[in-house]
């Protein structure tokens, strides 16, 4: 998949850290690497060596389907605003019992 010329700064950084091989993808060794690079926007993950080093192959393949999915649909939902030094909580804090 080629790069649109909209990838996010996350998927920026992304490439740097990680040797991407084609612009938008990204090699993870395991299924939590794999849902970050997903949820940075990263449009696809190689994963061969990672499934078949593993010591059951079968299962890391269940394991980084999921993370794939988890990591797409995170990116898709969006995360919340950054606030930048805010130290207030998002529960009520008023009317608690204790």
């Amino acid at each position: 998949m080629k790069n649109t010329g909209s990838e996010t700064p996350a998927v920026e950084m992304t490439r740097q850290a990680w040797s991407m091989s084609d612009p938008g993808r990204v090699a993870a060794r395991t299924p939590s690497g794999t849902a970050i690079a997903m949820e940075l926007g990263c449009a696809g993950v190689l994963m061969n060596t990672a499934i078949a080093a593993a010591k059951d192959p079968v299962r890391m393949a269940g394991a980084m389907k999921l993370a794939v999915e988890a990591g797409r649909e995170a990116f898709l939902a969006g995360r919340m605003p950054r606030k930048l030094y805010a130290a207030s909580p998002s529960s009520p804090t008023t009317g608690l019992i204790g």
